[in-house]
C-alpha cells in the first residue's frame, strides 16, 4: 500500500516539475546579457543601455539620374563622418524612451578653375568646407503594441523627433578673390518626426523583422552657401521599408543584415518644388559580439543602387552596455 500511495504522489507531481522545467527562468543579470538576436523589440522595465557609434564614408561616387555610379565633377575629396552617444531606457517591460547626441566630423574640399582673358591664363581656387561640431539631437519613444508570443510577432510603433540643434547655415567666412573656407552646416535646420511601425520574432538561433514608415520635415529658413540670403525650405518626405534577417554563428557572436529602400520626396526651396527624384537600396551586414553585459558591433552600410543618392559604402562601429 506504501508503494501505491508514493507511486499516485509521483504522478501527481511530476507534471509539476516538468512545467518548471519548461519555462524560461532568468536572473536580471541574465536578461542583460541577451544578444541582438534574442532581445525583446523593447528594453525591459529599469533597464538602461548606454552606447556610442561612430560612423565613416569617404565622398567619391554617386548615383546619376540614370542610376548609373559616377564620379563626383571636378576634383573633389570629401568625407561625412560622426560620433555620438545614445542612450535607451526601459519605462516598462512595452515601452522605452531613447537619446541621441551626434558630434559631425564632415569636410568637402574642391578645387576649381578660373580664366581670366586678359592674362590668358588659368588660376585655381580652393573651396572648403568643415562641417565638424553639435548635430541634430534625437529623442524617441517605442512602444510594444503587441509583445511577442510562440506563434505571433512582437508589433512596436516607433517615433523619433529630430530637434535642429546643429548648426544650420556657414559660419566663419574667411575668402579671397580665388579661395573661400567656412564651416558648413552641422544639422538639418528643420524639426523632423520619423515614424514606423516594426514586425519581429525570435526563431532561434534566428530572428526575423519587418518595418515601414517615413520621416517628415517640418521646414524652415537658412542659407545654403555663404552670402546667400535665408530662404524657406523643407526636406523632402523620406519613405522607407526594411526587412532583416539576423542569426547567431555561435552562442556570443551574431550576425545581422538589413535592406533598406528609401524613396525621398521633393525638397522644397524658396516655394519651388526640386525636379530631382531620389531613391536608394541598400544592405547593412553587421557582425555583433556580446561579452556578458557589454556589446560591440561593427559592420558597413553598403550601397546596392540607386537614383541621384551617394554610392559610396560607410563603416559603421558601435559600442553598447546594459545597465
Amino acid at each position: 500500500m506504501k508503494n501505491y500511495t508514493i507511486g499516485i504522489l509521483y504522478l501527481l507531481t511530476c507534471p509539476l516539475f516538468l512545467l518548471a522545467q519548461g519555462e524560461d527562468q532568468f536572473l536580471p543579470t541574465e536578461l542583460k546579457q541577451l544578444t541582438a538576436v534574442t532581445e525583446p523589440a523593447t528594453l525591459r522595465k529599469g533597464f538602461f543601455k548606454l552606447g556610442l557609434d561612430a560612423s565613416y564614408i569617404s565622398v567619391k561616387r554617386y548615383y546619376d539620374d540614370q542610376g548609373e555610379k559616377t564620379l563626383f565633377p571636378g576634383a573633389m575629396l570629401g568625407r561625412a563622418s560622426y560620433a555620438g552617444i545614445h542612450a535607451s531606457y526601459g519605462i516598462t517591460d512595452r515601452f522605452q524612451v531613447n537619446s541621441s547626441i551626434p558630434y559631425m566630423l564632415d569636410l568637402a574640399q574642391s578645387v576649381a578653375l578660373y580664366y581670366d582673358p586678359l592674362a590668358s591664363q588659368y588660376y585655381q581656387g580652393l573651396n572648403e568646407e568643415n562641417g565638424s561640431g553639435i548635430g541634430d539631437i534625437s529623442v524617441g519613444l517605442y512602444g510594444q503594441v503587441l509583445q511577442e508570443k510562440e506563434h505571433i510577432p512582437s508589433i512596436t510603433a516607433r517615433a523619433t523627433l529630430m530637434i535642429p540643434t546643429g548648426r544650420k547655415e556657414p559660419a566663419n567666412i574667411q575668402e579671397d578673390d580665388l579661395n573661400i573656407f567656412f564651416d558648413g552646416a552641422t544639422g538639418s535646420g528643420e524639426f523632423s518626426l520619423a515614424v514606423d511601425l516594426q514586425f519581429r520574432k525570435i526563431i532561434y538561433p534566428y530572428s526575423f523583422s519587418i518595418y515601414s514608415g517615413f520621416d517628415y520635415g517640418f521646414g524652415g529658413y537658412k542659407s545654403a552657401w555663404p552670402g546667400e540670403e535665408q530662404k524657406s525650405f523643407k526636406s523632402g518626405t523620406v519613405f522607407y521599408a526594411a526587412a532583416g534577417l539576423n542569426f547567431h554563428l555561435n552562442e556570443w557572436i551574431c550576425m545581422t543584415n538589413d535592406f533598406y529602400y528609401n524613396v525621398i520626396g521633393k525638397a522644397e526651396n524658396d516655394g519651388s518644388l526640386s525636379d530631382v527624384i531620389k531613391w536608394n537600396f541598400n544592405w547593412v551586414p553587421y557582425i555583433h559580439f556580446q561579452i556578458k553585459q557589454l556589446r560591440l558591433a561593427q559592420g558597413f552600410m553598403i550601397p546596392l543602387t540607386g537614383r541621384n543618392v551617394a554610392a559610396d559604402p560607410s563603416y559603421i562601429l558601435i559600442v553598447q552596455y546594459i545597465f
